[in-house]
């Protein structure tokens, strides 16, 4: 099998996992802004509740938007190789380092994205506060009100919330097999390079002696 088509198959995998990241991530987004809607507006009138999903939302923001990236980066890449008029730049060693570098910060990024939303699915729950009027209910009545409602603030009984956090993992994986995959293309293209120009090197320096002896 060419590193060509291996190159492609990871970069491809890296482009739809990202996608389908960026997707979910944002899907999430909006789905814990519209049940907190919902959950809110069956409340009796003068009750307000405050839900503070603040750190997963943003944690899970960072990620889709890491994905999106990745995404982008892959396809970018994909067009190099697969495009002729693209394909021949893509041969040169600084494009190959753009490339990499670039899908190794965001891959490094997305890891450390994903270390903090992990724990937080895990381990936190939505801190609610409830208001009547101006008065503070205490946590234990509010946890009796969750109760009675059927509902949880904890964030792992989320279903979307759960595709948030196991999906991008798999982004993260094909992202780093790509950055590998890519640094090596670029460890051959340098070489390449190098053993072209100790070969143009050569050529120089037969011409130069056929020279001196003709003279």
């Amino acid at each position: 099998m060419s590193f060509k088509i291996v190159h492609l198959a990871s970069l491809f995998l890296a482009f739809a996992f990202g996608v389908a990241g960026a997707c979910i991530g944002l899907n999430a987004l909006i789905k814990a802004g519209k049940q907190t809607k919902s959950e809110t507006s069956s409340l009796p009138s003068g009750t307000t509740v405050v839900i503070d999903t603040a750190e997963v939302r943003v944690a899970g923001g960072i990620v889709a938007g890491l994905c999106l990236g990745i995404a982008i980066n892959a396809l970018i890449s994909i067009l190099f190789i697969v495009i002729p008029a693209c394909a021949r730049k893509n041969r040169s060693s600084s494009t190959l380092l753009v490339q990499s570098i670039n899908f190794l910060i965001l891959t490094l990024g997305l890891f450390a994205a994903l270390v903090p939303l992990t724990l937080f699915f895990e381990t936190h729950s939505a801190g609610v506060t409830a208001f009547i009027g101006s008065l503070e209910v205490p946590a234990a009545v509010v946890q009796e009100f969750e109760r009675a409602l059927g509902i949880s603030a904890a964030y792992k009984t989320i279903p979307y919330l759960r595709l948030l956090v196991i999906l991008p993992w798999f982004t993260f994986l094909f992202a780093a097999v790509a950055t590998g995959v890519s640094f090596f293309g670029l460890r051959r293209a340098s070489a390449s390079a190098e053993a072209s120009k100790s070969v143009d090197d050569d050529d120089e320096k037969i011409t130069a002696h056929e020279t001196t002896i003709a003279v």
